[in-house]
């Protein structure tokens, strides 16, 4: 397993937290988002910026419970 994926189960459902320099993702249900959240906020001063929409130069969205796409289409690298 990647040194910067680190998988928790909560009752059954699995937590996923990426991390990447300062930045996490977090992925899981509402509730146990929410847990680790609150796990991270009495440690650390941490600032949530909600759903994911652009994660490392790629484009994400998705329908909650349906369907993720994520897309390098509008990358660009400046020189």
């Amino acid at each position: 397993m990647d040194g910067g994926l680190y998988v928790r189960s909560v009752g059954g459902s699995p937590i996923f937290v990426s991390v990447y320099v300062d930045d996490l993702v977090i992925a899981g249900t509402d509730e146990n988002i929410e847990l680790v959240l609150q796990e991270l906020r009495a440690k650390f001063e941490i600032k949530d910026l909600g759903p994911v929409t652009d994660l490392l130069h790629m484009d994400v969205s998705y329908v909650l419970g349906q369907a993720l796409w994520i897309s390098q289409e509008t990358a660009s690298i400046s020189c």
